[in-house]
């Protein structure tokens, strides 16, 4: 789903924040990025999105170059990721239920399904009974929950939560976490950028840890993607010397299988085939014995309009003859 293939990434500054930095994560994955402040963690989420460009590399989503896409496909791209950010970006003046439905107003979905998916979102982060209170109404670990509600509201196939659990006490990032466990199950991918190590440690998920601008414990590799490359021709070049013998003894356990799966396919009559058999040779009984009588009728028929004629005409022929004798 996501692919970082040498992705560098300095500022005007001379920050270098990612050197030559590869990764993979595939759909549906649950992912930790991890790094003291400034390591880069929101610098992945920003190239994600493509507020910013990468000075070198390539970045892919769902097999596209991000770096190739025109400026008009951009709002698309971002559709497929919902960001729960660090500083919230919440309006004050507005309900939670406002906040939350603010990107499907931008794109002027109709009001009903704006407040199914409202409803929907609210008990998924578990702040139903909220959607007409204030953010300056709720406490820190409520306004997190509003904030991922309005990342997921678009149904994205992406979430990114950067620091969700920052300035939480312990028991309430536990509870964010659990949300985000909730919506990774129901197969969206989700990254968190985190510094809690705790909550990574007890976790157990995959961890992408930045240190002096590179993953820890990671070597300098080759292109991602010409690795990719190397690796699927390797595999047909396996492919190309398989002996025959083995081809044929394969071959053979194949051609078996078929038989045997044959061979129970007729036994336990799949998809009940004999059953239909017997009812189409039925039906066809059935008509063969509705046109036999059909038939018989017929004849019986014909018999009755020959005698019927045959009377008419000795009847006939009788008065003739008496028309004739009475000349």
């Amino acid at each position: 789903m996501i692919i970082f293939n040498k992705v560098t990434k300095s500022y005007s500054n001379g920050n270098l924040v990612l050197d030559e930095v590869s990764f993979t994560i595939n759909k549906g994955d649950f992912i930790f990025i991890t790094g003291a402040s400034g390591a880069g963690k929101t610098t992945i989420s920003r190239l994600l999105l493509k507020e910013i460009e990468p000075n070198k590399g390539q970045i892919f989503i769902d097999q596209e170059n991000i770096g190739k896409i025109k400026k008009s496909k951009i709002p698309a791209l971002r559709r497929k990721i919902g960001t729960a950010f660090q500083d919230f970006k919440l309006f004050s003046d507005k309900t939670i239920k406002e906040n939350i439905a603010l990107p499907l107003e931008i794109l002027r979905q109709a009001e009903d399904l704006i407040d199914k998916r409202v409803k929907r979102v609210l008990s998924l982060v578990g702040l139903e009974g909220k959607e007409h209170s204030f953010p300056r109404q709720l406490s820190g670990g409520e306004i997190q929950r509003v904030v991922i509600g309005r990342a997921l509201i678009a149904s994205p196939k992406i979430l990114f939560a950067d620091e969700p659990t920052g300035n939480l006490d312990e028991d309430t990032a536990w509870g964010i976490m659990e949300i985000l466990k909730k919506i990774n199950e129901e197969g969206t991918t989700v990254i968190v950028a985190t510094h809690n190590k705790g909550i990574v440690k007890n976790l157990g998920k995959r961890v992408i840890e930045l240190l002096n601008a590179r993953i820890k414990g990671a070597e300098k590799k080759k292109d991602i993607i010409k690795e990719d490359e190397e690796d699927q021709k390797k595999k047909k070049e396996g492919k190309k010397e398989e002996p025959d013998k083995r081809k044929k003894k394969k071959r053979k356990k194949e051609d078996k299988k078929k038989d045997m799966l044959n061979e129970f396919l007729v036994k336990v009559d799949v998809g009940g085939e004999k059953e239909k058999e017997e009812k189409e040779e039925k039906e066809k009984e059935e008509k063969k014995e509705e046109k036999d009588e059909d038939k018989e009728t017929n004849i019986k028929e014909d018999k009755k309009e020959k005698k019927k004629r045959k009377r008419f005409s000795l009847k006939f022929l009788k008065k003739e003859k008496e028309n004739k004798d009475g000349q």
